[in-house]
């Protein structure tokens, strides 16, 4: 077990190293070796009782998808990486992680009302509170996008109620949340 465990540790590091290249070869290459390595975990074959071996597969999977702009299919390996976590309270903390991301990669596939989602599940789970103004910003900036000008300013101001308890009057996320609000308060009478 400590063999295959040194073996798998070894050749991650070099799937990472391909990965930072950026060559559509190393790549695929890279991407055909991790779904064989997925396979093998999940057929048991590996003789690994960790799932956290198993999420970071499928997350290096996603994040060559992610890097060959191939977001449809970044977001099916980041949603096995979500289920995968969900069972375990070791690993469960990556969840609002992979929320983001998930709904960063919804944004890029214009699926608005998946990225909203997302995005509200990622801000329940999160503990920092300034991150959670910035994500109440993303989902309010996407209702905006839709035209949803009413449910856009009640997430902004969510926004800018955490802001307003955490930054200087005068830092420029907490201005350019404030003029937002007004903004959007003007344009909705």
């Amino acid at each position: 077990m400590e063999l295959i465990q040194f073996s798998y540790e070894k050749e991650a590091k070099e799937i990472i190293s391909r990965i930072s290249q950026k060559s559509t070869e190393l790549y695929n290459s890279s991407l055909n070796y991790l779904l064989q390595r997925l396979e093998k975990l999940e057929n048991g074959v590996l003789l690994l009782s960790e799932e956290g071996r198993k999420v970071r597969v499928c997350e290096k999977i996603a994040m060559i998808y992610e890097n060959s702009s191939k977001m449809l299919e970044a977001i099916k390996y980041y949603q096995i990486c979500v289920e995968i976590c969900k069972g375990s309270p070791v690993i469960g903390n990556l969840i609002r992680g992979y929320m983001s991301k998930l709904g960063h990669l919804s944004i890029l596939v214009h699926d608005y009302d998946k990225a909203i989602e997302y995005l509200k599940k990622a801000a329940v789970i999160e503990t920092n509170p300034l991150q959670v103004g910035s994500i109440y910003y993303q989902i309010s900036s996407l209702f905006e996008t839709d035209k949803k000008y009413e449910l856009s300013l009640k997430w902004f101001q969510k926004s800018l109620t955490i802001r307003s308890k955490l930054l200087a009057k005068e830092d420029s996320l907490l201005v350019e949340t404030r003029d937002k609000v007004e903004e959007l308060k003007k344009r909705s009478q």
